[in-house]
């Protein structure tokens, strides 16, 4: 009850009714052809979908010989993930965020994408909804409370500093290979999902910008995970050349953009830094 259906196509343009309270609705139209659309507490979808968020439904025709009378449409009820960020001492992450990877088959083949990202709040909440029903992957990245203040440009740091840590990207179900990690979401359903950042010895990336002396500008760090989409690490500010520090050994993609003009590439970085 209390859709709001709109009917789209033809020479009568754009009609919209609201669904009664059995979920009935009927449009008087002439013979042409449309689409349907339904819009519910802000969720959209369209008439003919195989399942949520699956392929881009169907059009209706309407004739002599065409049954309108009695369609269904079919309501995939969105839902939510949600959880909490703690770190190994139980205690709450706040502003970590937490990325959500869509993954579906089209022309046999299976396809990822970001459906979405959060951050959590000073309790380590955090929620992702409405969202479809399918198989998701999530991400969690952030940064110890204690290390931000060492992490500041300007800040006197060294390589072997206590607080020179960091959080490598964790992935559900607190795992750091995106491997076999896949959440299957319900339609209609919320899932609790919980996760555990745990610190590691953090390392230096020393940034040299060729044909533009000193670096000034913002270095992005993204980790590359499930179908090599990128989620972000953290954002800085480089000045006259000065290492970052509290990065997490792995694979990622680093963007530039300063005075020099930008770039992006693909980086290891050991544990002896980069």
């Amino acid at each position: 009850p209390r859709a709001h259906v709109t009917l789209a196509g033809g020479r009568s343009g754009n009609s919209a009714v609201t669904t009664v309270a059995d979920g009935k609705f009927s449009f008087d139209v002439p013979q042409g052809k449309y689409t349907l659309n339904a819009e519910y507490r802000n969720w959209h979808e369209g008439f003919g979908l195989a399942g949520p968020a699956a392929g881009f439904g169907s059009a209706i025709i309407t004739g002599p010989d065409q049954e309108t009378a009695h369609l269904v449409f079919r309501w995939f009820r969105p839902g939510a993930i949600f959880g909490k960020v703690t770190d190994d001492q139980g205690a709450p992450v706040e502003n970590a965020a937490v990325q959500v990877i869509s993954e579906t088959v089209a022309g046999g083949r299976k396809v990822t994408a970001a459906a979405g990202s959060v951050r959590t709040d000073d309790l380590g909440r955090y929620r992702i909804g409405p969202i479809a029903g399918g198989n998701y992957y999530l991400v969690v990245t952030g940064a110890p409370w204690y290390a931000r203040q060492f992490l500041l440009p300007g800040v006197p740091a060294a390589v072997d500093s206590p607080l020179n840590v960091a959080y490598a990207p964790t992935y559900y179900p607190n795992a750091t290979d995106p491997q076999n990690a896949r959440l299957v979401l319900d339609a209609g359903g919320e899932v609790e999902v919980n996760f555990t950042l745990r610190p590691v010895a953090g390392v230096a990336v020393y940034p040299l910008c060729l044909g533009a002396a000193p670096c000034n500008g913002s270095m992005s760090l993204y980790s590359l995970g499930v179908g090599e989409l990128e989620a972000l690490v953290s954002t800085r500010y480089v000045r006259d050349d000065q290492p970052i520090f509290g990065v997490a050994p792995g694979r990622y993609v680093v963007r530039v953009t300063g005075t020099g003009g930008s770039m992006r590439k693909v980086i290891d970085i050991g544990s002896g830094g980069a």
